[in-house]
């Protein structure tokens, strides 16, 4: 069984060439429509393939990119949507019921 990331997935989300200083507008990120087309995924399992996540959330749009990272016991995804109606529907999605990856539960959110 994998081990969850024993730090926070969200401290190897941020891209070295951007600015990694937090928004006034921090709410915003979780409205409907936001504008945001990047998702986090965390939690995904070690064996999760590209086809996996165009197969479980293609239904919520059109994929632009999926980028797969495996850091340490700390493996996540981004997935960048079309639209940001495609986005936003999957974050609202997660937050009203759980999701799973091949039987593993995932953690949803809106990218940093």
């Amino acid at each position: 069984m994998q081990g969850l990331c024993s730090q926070n997935c969200y401290a190897h989300t941020q891209p070295d060439d951007e600015s990694t200083e937090e928004s006034s507008e921090e709410s915003s990120d979780e409205e409907y429509g936001s504008g945001k087309t990047r998702v986090f995924i965390g939690d995904i399992p070690l064996e999760a393939e590209e086809t996996d996540f165009k197969n479980k959330f293609g239904r919520y749009g059109a994929i632009v990119e999926i980028e797969i990272l495996h850091r340490k016991n700390c493996n996540f995804a981004f997935v960048t949507f079309e639209s940001p109606v495609a986005a936003a529907n999957l974050v609202s999605q997660a937050k009203s019921a759980a999701v799973s990856l091949m039987g593993r539960l995932l953690r949803i959110s809106y990218a940093r």
